[in-house]
Parts: C-alpha cells; sequence; structure tokens
C-alpha cells in the first residue's frame, strides 16, 4: 500500500498523525523517538517493509514487503489510565483478535501477545514504555500482522 492510499483507508479514523514508511528498521524504535519527541496521543507509524521489528523477550520480528502490516501507535495514558499500563499488550492482542474476527476469521489469543489462526501465529503485539519517574509518559503499542502465508 502506497502512502496516499493508507491515508485515504484511515481518513475516517482521528489518528494523531501518521508517519509511512517504505522499508524501516522498526515502527516501535521510530514510535519511541517520535513519541520523546512530542507525537500527539494516537499518532501511527506503518511501514511496507520492517526489517528489524522486535517482539517480546527480544525476538525479532521481520515483516517482508506485501507480506505483513506493520504499525505503532503512540498512546498518551490519562491518569486514569495509569494503573492499566501493563495489560497494554493484551489489549492489543485483543484489538487484533476482533478486528480479524470481524473479518469472519477464527482468531484466538495466545496469551499474552500472540493472535493464532488454526494454531498458526498471525499477529504479535508489542507494548513499550516511555516513563517519568512511576508515571507512563506514552505507551508505544506495535502490532505485526501477517497478512500472507
Amino acid at each position: 500500500m502506497d502512502e496516499p492510499s493508507l491515508r485515504e483507508a484511515l481518513a475516517g479514523i482521528p489518528l494523531g498523525a501518521i508517519r509511512y514508511f517504505n522499508r524501516i528498521g522498526s515502527t516501535n524504535e521510530v514510535a519511541l523517538a517520535w513519541a520523546g519527541e512530542g507525537a500527539p496521543d494516537l499518532a501511527l507509524v506503518y511501514a511496507e517493509e520492517q526489517t528489524a521489528g522486535r517482539g517480546r523477550a527480544g525476538r525479532t520480528w521481520f515483516s517482508p514487503r506485501g507480506a505483513a502490516l506493520a504499525l505503532s501507535l503512540v498512546l498518551r495514558p490519562t491518569p486514569a489510565e495509569q494503573g492499566f499500563v501493563a495489560r497494554y499488550t493484551a489489549l492489543g492482542a485483543l484489538a487484533a483478535a476482533e478486528a480479524l474476527v470481524g473479518l469472519h476469521l477464527p482468531a484466538e489469543i495466545k496469551w499474552p501477545n500472540d493472535v493464532l489462526i488454526h494454531q498458526r501465529k498471525v499477529c504479535g503485539v508489542l507494548a513499550e514504555a516511555i516513563w517519568q519517574g512511576k508515571v507512563a509518559e506514552s505507551v508505544v503499542l506495535g502490532i505485526g500482522v501477517n497478512v500472507r502465508p
């Protein structure tokens, strides 16, 4: 998908801003840097190809062009949401699974951050936070969805 098509597809969604890349190391890495620079709530980083994506426990997530959706969303937790930051990974997995079920795909969550269809991993979620003391100033929610076997 090219950048104009992405922007058109997302036009009705109240995103804070969008940064599109043809090829990038890690959408989470770029989103974390952007969050540190003041990216707005719901800012989106999207890449056609991700060469050094990260997963839980230091695992890598490679997203070749045309094979996956690779994105990261900058979230700015409100004071009321601060107590739930540890749940963002699971909530991201739930959101991805519900989106796939909405497309009539039998998605299920493999705790805590993978989404499976027919026992095969199709999606991974990774939340990373920028902390100021005990307060999560921002959370970057990275989601990779395989769209081609």
